[in-house]
């Protein structure tokens, strides 16, 4: 969890896609006790949002 941790503290703006990513490998590589899995399922609703995000602005350029 440390690694995780450390990982989040080092990013001073909202994580892209593919570090969201990331975060969530380090998850599941994690033992799965019921805060990791809400952690995991929070991250995976929060990348859904961002890549929604990311296809809106895909799409006004």
């Amino acid at each position: 969890m440390d690694d995780v941790l450390s990982m989040v503290m080092s990013m001073d703006s909202i994580p892209t896609l593919p570090e969201t990513d990331v975060i969530l490998a380090e998850l599941r590589r994690l033992p799965q006790t019921a805060e990791t899995a809400a952690l995991i399922d929070d991250l995976l609703e929060f990348r859904t949002q961002l890549a929604a995000r990311s296809t809106d602005t895909d799409q006004a350029h």
